[in-house]
């Protein structure tokens, strides 16, 4: 039998969508996205000093199989503004696929997702492609668990079969504060079965991070937060596994839409993250000159419009120095972040 029924006015307009009594559903997002950085003169290239300026469309088709089971199948439609020059690549779409399966505890996604563990284990940029691969979350109580396993590459003609994975168990014993403990890390390879040819002059890169962090609320919307984490890389077998670690301490202000906050970083010369915060990615894949010391500030603001729709506007600035004694600055970078988001 087909039955529909109309929406009314909450955090997801298509979500009381449905037909074939109610097996099949819709829900979707669109967003726009202006993410400009902007370093000062620096040793190493920096990959990401560009402008991000384009807007997406996902759409899902949701199957309702039974209850804790759905399948999604739909598609994302991604347009960067000016890329639509002559030779230029204009409008892309991708293919997405996604499943879950979700009881009190226990939850499964197969398929797209999307995933951010800690500052200096894993986080995902707006610009960055959807991960595919499975993540398992478990909640119980005062914890909050998760692991995720993803391949961000095949195997092919001088491209590495590249894996990401991480993840974070929170625990939150008093209402105002938070702890952690998470992973994250990136393997590469993929030429033992004889298939593809690795980059000319490339290495393969096995890197793993661990870290703890906490976070503490404090009185009048304050909030003290941290992260000390050790990262192993393997991508010198002939110098041997290299380790090192890396901290950062930071203070902040959130009321309503409003936040303000500040980091002091310390990394370690060696310390490798290819999925950590923006400036320290290292996407350059040599090892950093020195240990450094770093700052960073942050303002922002979150309106929700609508219970549909939210923008983000965000102004972030930092300063890294290449000695312990801050005499020599390495390089000064600052992000402008401006997001809408609407949830279909």
């Amino acid at each position: 039998m087909l039955a529909c029924c109309v929406v009314a006015a909450g955090a997801r307009p298509l979500e009381e969508v449905r037909w074939w009594n109610g097996v099949l559903g819709l829900s979707g997002e669109f967003r726009t996205v202006f993410d400009n950085t902007e370093y000062s003169a620096v040793r190493l290239p920096k990959p990401d000093e560009r402008t991000y300026f384009f807007s997406d469309l996902t759409l899902f088709a949701d199957f309702h199989v039974a209850e804790g089971v759905l399948v999604q199948v739909g598609g994302k439609a991604a347009y960067e503004f000016g890329d639509d020059a002559p030779g230029g690549p204009g409008p892309e779409a991708f293919l997405r696929l996604r499943g879950t399966f979700d009881t009190e505890r226990h939850h499964w996604t197969f398929g797209h997702f999307r995933e951010d563990v800690s500052p200096l284990t894993f986080e995902q940029r707006d610009y960055d492609d959807d991960l595919a691969g499975m993540r398992y979350r478990l909640t119980w109580g005062i914890a909050d668990g998760r692991l995720f396993l993803a391949r961000t590459s095949t195997v092919g003609e001088e491209r590495y079969e590249a894996f990401a994975g991480g993840g974070r168990l929170a625990l939150q014993p008093w209402e105002a504060t938070v702890l952690g403990a998470n992973l994250g890390g990136i393997h590469e390879g993929g030429f033992d079965a004889g298939q593809g040819s690795p980059p000319p002059g490339g290495r393969t890169r096995e890197a793993g991070v661990g870290s703890v962090d906490f976070e503490q609320r404090l009185p009048w919307g304050f909030y003290a937060a941290g992260e000390a984490a050790l990262s192993i890389d393997r991508s010198y077998p002939e110098d041997g596994s290299l380790r090192d670690n890396a901290f950062w301490l930071g203070f902040g202000w959130r009321r309503g839409p409003w936040e303000v906050g500040a980091r002091a970083y310390r990394v370690g010369w060696a310390f490798v993250s290819p999925w950590a915060v923006r400036f320290l990615r290292n996407e350059e894949g040599v090892l950093l000159l020195s240990d450094f010391y770093a700052g960073t500030a942050r303002a922002a603001a979150t309106f929700e419009l609508f219970e549909t729709a939210v923008l983000t506007l965000s102004l972030e600035g930092g300063l890294k120095y290449k000695e312990t004694n801050f005499d020599e600055v390495d390089y000064n970078f600052n992000v402008e972040l401006i997001k809408f988001e609407v949830y279909l």
